[in-house]
Formats: structure tokens, C-alpha cells, sequence
């Protein structure tokens, strides 16, 4: 199992890594914060690569292999993505193991999450600007919501169903 969050730019990559090698007990010398290109230390579990200077969307990278996955207990993406959040009060975008790739599960700073359909016209240059959301989420009153098509209705990422 690997991970992979989106973190909102704004969001320290630094702070990340630390809230984790704490709530986790990771040793922090196994957790990167840099560009991967640059590393050229011991093998890594995971890593955190800030933001580009002026990105204004989703681009605080973390990601980590298996050996990441067991030293966090095996959560899922939006479990890991819900602890930081919460503890850094801000916002992620992870894969909501759909197959459109424009759908993705947005996580709030309140731990909320809902669906959300990012611009895929910017996704290759790795921006993650969310047009609109398939269900309302509280906590992110300017995100439009529209009624997802048909063939998306009724499906929910790991069964989580919006109340």
C-alpha cells in the first residue's frame, strides 16, 4: 500500500512531517521534507515536498510506500489526511479510488470530506483547482455542488456515505 495526499499549498511541508513522526513514532531522519530530486540519503519511508512559491492550490505533496503504511498502522489515505488536517487546520485532496480522474475526496480542516471534481486541464501541471463538489460540505460553503452524473450517483469512496 502506498499514499499519496495533496496537501492546500499553504500548508508547511516541515509541519506536516512532524505531526506524523510524532503521532506515529516515525524516526524523522526516514521522513524527507525537500524536492526527492535533490535527496541523496539512506532509503526513506516517506516524504513531504512543499509547495512551488506562489501556488495557490493543492501542492504540499506527501507520499510514503509500505514501509509507511505499517508505521502508521495502515490507515487510509483520508484517515491520514483527516489526522493532519485537523491538527494543522488545513485542507487535502486525496484519490477517491473512483476511475474518473477528475474526482477526488477533499478533506477540510475540520476533518469534514466530501467529492469534488478538481480541472483536469490544470492537473497536468499539477494544479488541483476544484470546480465543483457532488454533495455539499459544510465546512467549504463556496464549492459549488452539482448532482454528479448519473453513472458516478450513489457511489461513495470507502462507503462513506455524505449525512
Amino acid at each position: 500500500m502506498s499514499h499519496e495526499v495533496h496537501f492546500d499549498s499553504r500548508t508547511s511541508a516541515r509541519a506536516v512531517q512532524e505531526v506524523l513522526c510524532a503521532r506515529h513514532g516515525i524516526d524523522p531522519a526516514l521522513f524527507y521534507v525537500g524536492d526527492l530530486a535533490d535527496y541523496t540519503g539512506p532509503r526513506l519511508i516517506a516524504y513531504t515536498t512543499p509547495a512551488p512559491a506562489g501556488d495557490p492550490y493543492f501542492a504540499c505533496l506527501l507520499g510514503g510506500g509500505p514501509e509507511f503504511a505499517a508505521a502508521i498502522g495502515g490507515i487510509t489515505e483520508l484517515q491520514l489526511a483527516t489526522q493532519v488536517c485537523e491538527e494543522l487546520g488545513t485542507r487535502a485532496i486525496v484519490d477517491d479510488g473512483g476511475e474518473a480522474y477528475s474526482v477526488w475526496t477533499l478533506v477540510t480542516a475540520d476533518g469534514l470530506h466530501g467529492r469534488v471534481v478538481v480541472d483536469v486541464d490544470r492537473l497536468a501541471d499539477g494544479d488541483f483547482a476544484i470546480l465543483h463538489a457532488y454533495q455539499p460540505i459544510s465546512s467549504e460553503p463556496g464549492i459549488p455542488v452539482v448532482e454528479p452524473p448519473a453513472w458516478q450517483s450513489g457511489w461513495y469512496p470507502n462507503g462513506d456515505i455524505p449525512t
